[in-house]
């Protein structure tokens, strides 16, 4: 608390074990309250399943002159209950080529749709100058599990271009309604919380 009864609090987070600068995120400070509310999402991206068994969120509550508290949550401890979604893109296999040199800059985007928050909106990273890319990249989608069979997971493989719009490669679309395996593994992704289900999918071409 500062002179005039009131802080200026800001949330920290830091994922440890960890040196990089992308582990650890600040929230905006909310100025002159005891009673904060951010309303807002700090998300880390590109968390594998190694790093989910090692790694620890330490969350930190300060305010400009001093810490007010704080506390730590282990993946391995929370990734079954609260609400979870990883989504684990490894790789994609013999996409088309779509620049001039018979190759792609692939990335995929991920979306889990209705979308009620903007961070149910995502991507990897881009792979430069290849059809065969490896992306062993995790992406988190905070959600009830409730809602689950509502929704729809869509995997869109893009080709970047710079200064250009990026040209769809092809996709897949996972949910309670879809065909074949598509439907069987978000089915078994929905009956079976805190357990891992890993299939290959060919792309469709339609956008």
């Amino acid at each position: 608390m500062d002179s005039n009864g009131f802080s200026d609090p800001y949330v920290k987070l830091h994922l440890l074990p960890g040196n990089a600068k992308a582990t650890k995120l600040t929230s905006r400070t909310i100025e002159k309250t005891l009673n904060p509310v951010w309303d807002e999402e700090l998300c880390y991206y590109g968390v594998t399943e190694e790093d989910k068994q090692k790694k620890t969120l330490y969350v930190f509550i300060l305010s400009s002159s001093h810490s007010i508290s704080s506390t730590h949550y282990r993946f391995a401890d929370f990734q079954a209950d609260y609400g979870s979604l990883f989504v684990t893109i490894k790789r994609c296999a013999e996409l088309i080529g779509m620049d001039s040199t018979g190759f792609s800059d692939p990335y995929c985007k991920v979306s889990l749709t209705p979308l009620t928050s903007k961070a149910h909106r995502q991507r990897t990273s881009i792979k430069k100058r290849t059809l065969n890319p490896e992306f062993n990249e995790t992406i988190t989608f905070i959600v009830p599990f409730k809602d689950l069979p509502k929704k729809t997971l869509q995997i869109g493989v893009y080709d970047h271009d710079l200064g250009k719009h990026d040209d769809y490669i092809g996709g897949i679309v996972l949910s309670t309604s879809a065909k074949d395996e598509r439907g069987k593994q978000w089915c078994n992704c929905i009956k079976n919380p805190g357990q891992t289900f890993e299939m290959w999918h060919q792309l469709q071409l339609d956008d």
